[in-house]
C-alpha cells in the first residue's frame, strides 16, 4: 500500500496553495508591480502599447466596441488585425482599471492562471505532493514567459493557458462538460493572444489527440479503452466551441488574411543543442532565441532524468512529449521533421517562429522533474516507514519525505525564480506616454514610439504591420482640418462630434462635391446621406507627387446642406456576435439542465 504523502495533504488545501501563488507571482513580477507607471525599450513594446491604448480609447473615452482603429496607419481593421488584441481579457482589464494598472493586474491573472493550471495537470498525471507544486513553478515562471517582457510581448502570456488546455482536453475524452469548458478556454487564448499563441497550442493539442487516437486504436477492445473516435471527436467539439463564442473575430480576421496575407520567409532552423540551451542554459540576454530564453534549468532536468533512469512509468509520457516539442522547435532543420509535417497542413503552412514551441518543451521537463520529486518523496516515505513501525514513527517518514522533497524542489525553484526577476528588473526603464484627450489629427508619428501617437490623441502614418494593410497614398499629416472637400470652391464642412466610430459633419455644398476624410477607406463605413466610395482622384497634385486624397475615405454628396454623419459597422462583426451569442446561450442552457 503507498503510503499517503503529507505534503500531497497540505497541496490540496486552496487557502496554502494559492497564498504559494500569489507569493511567487508576485516576486517574479515584482519589477513590473513595482513600477507601473514604466514599459519596455523593445520596439514591440511601443508595437503592443499603440494597439493596446487606441482600443482603450474606444471602450473608455467613446464607449464603443473597437472596430476600427483609427490611431495607427490612417486606420485599420482592429478585430480583423490578428496581432492587436482589442477585445481580450487585458483590454476588459484595462477598461476597469486603467490602461497600465490593468495590464499589470493581467500579466499576474496569466501567472496564476499557470501555476494553478499546471499543478492540476501535473495531477491528472500522477504528479503529486511537493512534485505537483515544482511542476507548477518551474512551468509558470519559466524563462520563455521572462522573454516575453524583454521583447516586448507580454500580448502573448496567454501561452500561461496551455496547461489548462490540455488538462479539459484529456478529461474531455469521458467528460463532455471538460470538453466545453476546454472550447472557452481555446476562445479566451485566441482574443488575447491572437497570431502566436493559439496556432502553437492548437497543433500540441492535435498531436497529443494524434497520439491517443493511436493509443486507443492499438489497445482496441481492451477494458476500459476509449472508442478510437473519441479523442479526435473530443477535440473537434472544443474547436467548434472555441469557434462559435469567437466568430465574430474569427470572420474579420479571415477577411483580411485573405485581402493582406502575413508572408513569412525566414528560414526557421534550430539545432537541438541551440533549443536545449534556450531550455537549460542561463546566459546573458541575446535576442528571442538567446541561452535561457526558455529556461527551466539543469536542476529540472537533472530530476527529469532520476525519474527516467528509476523507470518511473508517470516519465514515460513527458519523456515523449519533451523529444517532439523539441524536435518541433528545431523547425526545418534534420531530425524527426514535425514541424515540416505541420507546415504542410491547411492553414499552418505560413506558421513561424518554431523555437516558441520551447515552450512547451519546459512544460513537460517541469512536469518530468515533478514526477522526480514526487518518486524521491513517495519511496523515502516507504523506506522509513519500513523500517520504522508504529504510528508515530509513519508520521515521522511523511514529515521527513516531505522535508527532503521540498528542499529537493526547491532549489531549482528558486534558481529560475531569481533568474526571471532579476531579468525583469532591467525591462521597466522606458516611462509610459500619458493619454491626453484632445480633438484627433492625424501625424507622421514614428514606428519606434508608436505608443505616444495614441495617448496624444494623433494617428501615427508611420506603418509597421505584420500584415501589409494598405495606406491610401493620399494621406497627409498636421492637415488644417481632418474632413475637407476635393473642390475646395464648393463649400464647406465642419466637424460637429468625432469618435473612432462615428464622425458627424456638417457640410454646406454650392454644387455637387465630395467630402473627404483623412483616414483610410475601408467597405465597413456607412453614411446617412450620400454615397460612400474610395477616392480615386479630382484633387490637385500635392508636393510630392501624388494626389492628395488619392484612397481617402470619401462621400459623394449632391450640393445643399447636410448634416453627415458616417459610421464603422462591420456585418462580419455583427453576424459572428450573433452566432456567439447563440453559442453562449447554448452552453448556459446545456449548463442549467446539467444542474438540473
Amino acid at each position: 500500500m503507498k503510503p499517503q504523502l503529507l505534503s500531497d495533504r497540505i497541496a490540496t488545501q486552496p487557502a496554502l496553495r494559492w497564498t504559494l501563488w500569489l507569493l511567487t507571482s508576485a516576486w517574479l513580477l515584482g519589477p513590473a508591480l513595482a513600477n507601473p507607471d514604466l514599459v519596455g525599450r523593445a520596439q514591440d513594446w511601443a508595437y503592443f502599447n499603440q494597439h493596446t491604448t487606441s482600443a482603450w480609447l474606444s471602450w473608455t473615452v467613446y464607449g464603443e466596441l473597437p472596430q476600427w482603429e483609427t490611431f495607427a496607419c490612417g486606420g485599420l481593421p482592429a478585430i480583423g488585425n490578428l496581432q492587436g488584441s482589442p477585445v481580450g481579457l487585458t483590454q476588459l482589464m484595462t477598461a476597469v482599471f486603467g490602461l497600465l494598472a490593468g495590464q499589470r493586474l493581467t500579466w499576474w491573472l496569466f501567472v496564476l492562471a499557470g501555476l494553478e493550471g499546471m499543478w492540476r495537470y501535473a495531477r491528472r498525471h500522477g504528479v503529486t505532493g511537493v512534485g505537483g507544486l515544482a511542476a507548477a513553478v518551474l512551468f509558470a515562471t519559466s524563462g520563455r514567459f521572462v522573454q516575453l517582457f524583454h521583447d516586448g510581448q507580454p500580448a502573448f502570456l496567454s501561452f500561461e493557458l496551455t496547461p489548462w488546455a490540455l488538462l479539459l482536453l484529456e478529461r474531455g475524452w469521458r467528460d463532455t462538460r471538460a470538453t466545453l469548458a476546454g472550447g472557452l478556454v481555446m476562445a479566451l487564448l485566441f482574443l488575447e493572444g491572437g497570431a502566436v499563441p493559439t496556432p502553437l497550442v492548437a497543433v500540441l493539442l492535435g498531436f497529443v489527440t494524434l497520439l491517443r487516437t493511436a493509443r486507443a486504436l492499438w489497445r482496441r477492445g481492451a477494458p476500459g479503452e476509449l472508442p478510437w473516435w473519441r479523442p479526435v471527436a473530443t477535440l473537434a467539439l472544443m474547436a467548434s466551441v472555441a469557434l462559435g463564442l469567437t466568430l465574430w473575430r474569427v470572420l474579420p480576421v479571415v477577411e483580411s488574411l485573405a485581402l493582406w496575407p502575413r508572408t513569412w520567409l525566414g528560414d526557421d532552423v534550430y539545432t537541438v543543442g541551440h533549443v536545449l540551451n534556450m531550455l537549460l542554459r542561463r546566459g546573458p540576454h541575446q535576442g528571442y532565441t538567446a541561452d535561457g530564453s526558455s529556461l527551466v534549468g539543469m536542476g529540472a532536468a537533472m530530476l527529469f532524468t532520476l525519474a527516467v533512469l528509476a523507470r518511473d512509468k508517470r516519465a514515460v509520457w513527458p519523456l515523449m512529449m519533451t523529444v517532439a516539442c523539441v524536435d518541433l522547435a528545431t523547425g526545418l532543420s534534420d531530425g524527426l521533421g514535425l514541424f515540416r509535417v505541420v507546415k504542410a497542413l491547411p492553414v499552418l503552412h505560413n506558421l513561424r517562429a518554431p523555437f516558441r514551441f520551447s515552450v512547451f518543451a519546459g512544460l513537460y521537463i517541469a512536469l518530468g522533474a515533478g514526477v522526480g520529486v514526487a518518486l524521491v518523496e513517495r519511496r523515502l516515505a516507504a523506506e522509513i516507514e519500513r523500517q520504522a513501525g508504529g504510528k508515530q514513527a509513519r508520521r515521522r517518514a511523511r514529515l521527513v519525505a516531505a522535508g527532503v522533497a521540498t528542499l529537493l524542489a526547491a532549489g531549482p525553484s528558486a534558481q529560475l525564480l531569481h533568474f526571471g526577476h532579476s531579468r525583469l528588473s532591467k525591462v521597466f526603464v522606458r516611462e509610459a506616454p500619458r493619454v491626453v484627450v484632445r480633438p484627433f489629427r492625424q501625424s507622421i508619428g514614428n514606428r519606434w514610439v508608436a505608443d505616444v501617437w495614441p495617448a496624444q490623441h494623433r494617428g501615427s502614418l508611420s506603418c509597421f504591420e505584420e500584415q501589409p494593410f494598405p495606406q491610401a497614398p493620399g494621406l497627409r499629416a498636421d492637415l488644417p482640418q481632418e474632413e475637407f472637400l476635393d473642390l475646395p470652391d464648393a463649400g464647406t464642412v465642419t466637424r460637429l462630434s468625432w469618435s473612432p466610430h462615428r464622425i458627424e459633419l456638417q457640410v454646406k455644398l454650392r454644387r455637387a462635391a465630395r467630402v473627404l476624410v483623412n483616414q483610410n477607406h475601408h467597405r465597413a463605413w456607412t453614411s446617412n446621406v450620400g454615397h460612400v466610395l474610395r477616392h480615386g482622384g479630382r484633387v490637385e497634385p500635392g508636393p510630392d507627387g501624388g494626389r492628395v486624397g488619392e484612397g481617402l475615405l470619401a462621400v459623394a454628396l449632391p450640393a445643399g446642406e447636410h448634416r453627415l454623419v458616417l459610421r464603422y459597422r462591420d456585418p462580419l462583426i455583427l453576424a459572428g456576435l450573433a452566432v456567439s451569442g447563440l453559442t453562449l446561450l447554448w452552453l448556459g442552457l446545456w449548463a442549467w439542465r446539467r444542474r438540473r
